[in-house]
């Protein structure tokens, strides 16, 4: 990250130049790639699959910034650029044609990031749309080839993700091997941060949020990624100070309380109703 970057000049295209007539039959799996090597892709078999596969990206993108392909079965393809919550999509090809996602065009300048092949690149502000839109974005492109119509795309995308065009599933997984069917062992769990102090190195362990999370856990509401388990009870400790006993005695503050376990950051699924909740409460007490 220290090269100096280059920003990405855009190339304007008329809509009807580049929208297909036809959308292409569906074969094989989606395929998401976000390096160059084997271990750095993986096939989307399952559902569930693509949003770990996202949720587990977004963790990483929150230290640096952070580049992924996807492909869906149809080999539509779209590039997505994650920093925090800001993710920029350039959709390279699709059945409505090529675009970069529209943000407000008021935030100017833009961040650095790299490609596949380590070279720098500049990310307009103006192309960023928030991170839970994007997400949703990516799953309906998976799905029907196309980012849908909560995400507005411009007539322009970086002639650098435009030649990415020439390169389906076929030629990627051609390069560099078939990718591991296993998700657990591709490159994306080793990119996740792991200098977090533990649990046990915050003396957690006796406290109520982890003997919480213990329980749902063993009950298997709740799966949390490792390495930020740490940062998962930090943030429920603070919630259950200020929320915890009335959530025991009220089934719409446990149903809130829910709701905020589900988007917290560490927690990769979250199966618990608010009133599964109450009962983990009131027995981790």
């Amino acid at each position: 990250m220290h090269r100096s970057p280059t920003s990405l000049p855009e190339v304007d295209g008329e809509r009807d130049d580049v929208v297909r007539t036809t959308r292409r039959t569906n074969r094989g799996f989606p395929l998401c790639v976000w390096g160059e090597a084997r271990a750095d892709a993986f096939r989307i078999r399952r559902p569930h699959e693509l949003t770990d596969v996202l949720d587990l990206f977004h963790l990483i993108a929150s230290d640096e910034p952070q580049m992924i392909r996807i492909w869906s079965a149809g080999d539509d393809q779209v590039v997505a650029i994650v920093w925090r919550d800001d993710c920029a999509l350039y959709v390279v090809e699709s059945v409505g044609g090529y675009g970069s996602s529209a943000g407000d065009p008021a935030r100017l300048g833009g961040f650095d990031a790299q490609d596949h092949g380590g070279s720098p690149i500049t990310v307009a502000w103006a192309d960023c749309i928030d991170w839970s839109v994007a997400r949703s974005a990516l799953i309906h492109f998976v799905e029907h080839g196309e980012v849908g119509g909560d995400v507005e795309l411009t007539g322009s995308i970086p002639s650098g993700f435009l030649m990415l065009g020439d390169y389906d599933r076929t030629s990627i997984i051609g390069a560099r091997g078939e990718p591991t069917p296993v998700f657990a062992e591709t490159s994306l769990h080793r990119m996740v941060p792991t200098t977090r102090p533990t649990h046990l190195d915050l003396g957690l362990e006796d406290t109520w949020a982890e003997r919480v999370i213990a329980g749902l856990s063993s009950m298997g509401f709740v799966d949390v990624y490792g390495p930020l388990r740490a940062t998962v009870i930090e943030q429920l400790a603070g919630l259950l100070d200020a929320y915890g006993e009335d959530a025991i005695a009220r089934i719409s503050t446990a149903d809130w309380l829910a709701n905020e376990l589900v988007c917290m950051r560490g927690v990769m699924r979250f199966d618990a109703t608010g009133g599964d909740l109450q009962v983990a409460l009131h027995h981790a007490r």
